[in-house]
């Protein structure tokens, strides 16, 4: 698997390689650990206007980001089955994108910065960005140092094609046929607004009657799949309501370390509209957040 790892030097985790290790099988991982150096023309000019401030801006920037990446590729080496360093300049979300279709990246991940503070900000430019735009998976790291291990995930599906996709290729990006983990199935079934409002109530409880019968049999099939691949310890969780919200509380009942959602579902007007769900859950789950792409158009 090739997996990238952008990195904000003025942002860094002292356990980020810990991080990713216990999530994924990293000994199948070559791995490029990118740091995109971004300062627009007007900042550059209000910081060189800065009587004690370095001429050589450039310059420093770039020494911090290459001991910072020198000591990330140090902790990645015996670790991943190779590890180089990247440095490119140009806007960070879309060379974050053109890195990863360069080089044929299956996996971004990226980490909000560790102060509490900053992660709505962060969630709300670069890291939302690649997760809305970037063409390969992307893993959303969150720090919570109640956890060293992966025991607990949950995968949210809608029936598409897209959120069954997702399933199974989080077995093989997670390795879990060869991995002691539970895996909480999840579907939410929700009715819009606006068709609550033009539909008659008796119409809309045989709606939502159907839709949770078709939607427990999805998720009856899909956990016979992954006991076919190998996989069983397997729950079900089926839910009303708001699929974010929904998918974040199973995953918090469950103390889940991992959500994932494909990058875009059916859009059906009863169920999840996964391009919005999955950017709605990255940002504001306390958990990582997975959202697969493979095989959405």
């Amino acid at each position: 698997m090739k997996l990238l790892l952008p990195v904000d030097v003025t942002q860094t985790h002292d356990d980020l390689v810990e991080h990713i290790s216990w999530l994924l099988p990293m000994a199948s991982c070559d791995v490029i650990v990118l740091f995109v150096k971004e300062i627009l023309p007007s900042y550059e000019r209000v910081l060189e206007s800065m009587g004690d401030f370095p001429e050589d801006l450039d310059h420093q920037i770039e020494d911090r980001a290459q001991s910072v990446l020198g000591e990330l590729e140090s902790k990645l080496e015996g670790r991943a089955r190779s590890c180089r360093v990247e440095i490119v300049s140009g806007p960070t979300a879309w060379m974050i994108d053109e890195v990863a279709k360069d080089h044929g990246i299956d996996l971004t991940v990226v980490a909000p910065g560790p102060d509490a503070r900053m992660r709505r900000y962060l969630m709300g430019s670069t890291s939302s960005q690649v997760v809305k735009h970037t063409h390969s998976d992307v893993l959303v790291l969150r720090d919570d140092p109640r956890f060293d291990k992966l025991e607990s995930v949950v995968i949210a599906l809608d029936g598409s094609q897209d959120s069954l996709t997702a399933m199974g290729r989080s077995v093989d990006l997670l390795g879990l046929k060869d991995r002691e983990v539970e895996i909480t199935l999840t579907s939410v079934v929700n009715i819009s607004a606006a068709l609550k409002v033009i539909s008659p109530v008796t119409f809309l409880s045989a709606l939502e009657d159907n839709l949770m019968m078709e939607s427990e049999a999805m998720l009856a099939a899909a956990a016979a799949s992954l006991d076919k691949e190998g996989v069983s310890r397997v729950a079900t969780r089926l839910k009303n309501g708001d699929p974010a919200s929904e998918i974040i509380a199973v995953a918090e009942k469950h103390n889940a370390q991992l959500i994932v959602t494909g990058a875009k579902g059916r859009g059906a007007v009863a169920q999840m509209i996964m391009g919005s769900v999955s950017d709605r859950v990255s940002s504001h789950a306390p958990c990582s957040t997975l959202v697969v792409k493979g095989g959405a158009s």
